[in-house]
């Protein structure tokens, strides 16, 4: 008997002759038989399980779970202290298996060591890491330990996804709650300057910069700007200079376009980056894939070779691409 997957969050699509319509998994009613889902307003809508397949809806493949967890751990005086835990775990590609290893983890009841590297008088509550951030010094995997579990939620997420789709899915009161008696109980430490601690989830993900993590997962780089705007002489210089920095290529002319599921990057012919408005400012900042041209005349990696540093190099190739 054919039967749909039923992990909160996925999406699903059907074409009524030239539109596409997408709906995502809010829930599912177990004694009804009934999907819960979102449309493309965020309106919730029931559809029985019966309707879903004869309509032949299909699954639209996730690029990861996210895991939501109210857990217990130690602190270093061995009190046991409740905590917050949000993880991403990728899915791989090629073999769209889950990855075992979460790529981010963010969580509230631990001190943000990349504060206390750069100043060892400086105490905050709460942080996010990636694999790619980790310090070398630091073990990934001691961030993911704790004693008990007292309640998880797991959603399927897309690379395009806002922090705001991937709250609407999930019911935060007791997150909130445990939040608010997390930074209730903190109140000595908070006395002594200690900053960081959020009341809810969508504040730990926001302070703690979970989004840009998120995003860097799927090699998407956040940058300064609320829009891309192509028009603009200083929208292209920046990214003309981002694109020398971070490929070490010269590029001539762009071809911008929105990110969505009709978008076969693995089809592209042109070289490309994913680049969105900075998520801490601009919350719900699209993706955009920014195809260009390469320079056939203006090497980066020959001015380099004439000696100059890289920062140096890259005025000079600006200079001659007509940059002042």
């Amino acid at each position: 008997m054919k039967t749909l997957p039923k992990t909160k969050g996925l999406k699903f699509y059907k074409w009524v002759g030239d539109k596409c319509t997408v709906i995502r998994l809010y829930d599912y009613n177990e004694v009804k038989h009934e999907y819960i889902m979102l449309d493309e307003n965020n309106r919730k809508i029931k559809i029985p399980e019966d309707e879903m397949l004869d309509d032949i809806w299909i699954k639209l493949n996730p690029d990861g779970i996210m895991s939501f967890f109210i857990i217990e751990s130690k602190d270093i005086e061995g009190t046991i202290t409740q905590d917050v835990m949000i993880t991403l775990n990728r899915i791989n590609t090629k073999t769209r298996t889950l990855e075992e290893v979460p790529y981010v983890i963010c969580r509230q009841s631990v001190i943000d060591i990349f504060a206390l590297l750069q100043d060892k008088t400086r105490y905050i509550a709460g942080m996010t890491m990636s694999i790619k951030t980790c310090p070398n010094e630091v073990n990934f995997s001691d961030f993911l330990k704790f004693e008990k579990m007292n309640h998880k939620v797991q959603v399927a997420v897309y690379m395009e996804d806002h922090q705001d789709d991937i709250l609407r899915l999930i019911n935060t009161h007791k997150f909130d709650t445990t939040l608010r008696n997390i930074k209730a109980k903190a109140h000595k430490m908070i006395a002594q300057g200690v900053q960081g601690y959020c009341e809810t989830l969508y504040d730990l993900m926001r302070d703690n910069f979970f989004m840009f993590d998120f995003r860097d997962a799927y090699d998407i780089t956040e940058i300064d700007m609320e829009k891309f705007d192509f028009e603009d002489d200083k929208t292209n210089k920046a990214l003309t200079e981002f694109i020398i920095s971070s490929k070490q290529e010269v590029p001539v002319k762009f071809y911008p376009m929105k990110f969505d599921r009709t978008v076969y990057l693995e089809e592209l012919q042109r070289p490309y980056v994913l680049i969105a408005p900075m998520s801490y400012k601009y919350p719900l900042g699209d993706i955009t894939v920014l195809c260009y041209d390469v320079s056939q005349t203006i090497s980066f990696k020959d001015v380099v070779n004439k000696g100059l540093k890289p920062s140096d190099a890259k005025k000079e190739v600006m200079k001659q691409l007509g940059w002042q």
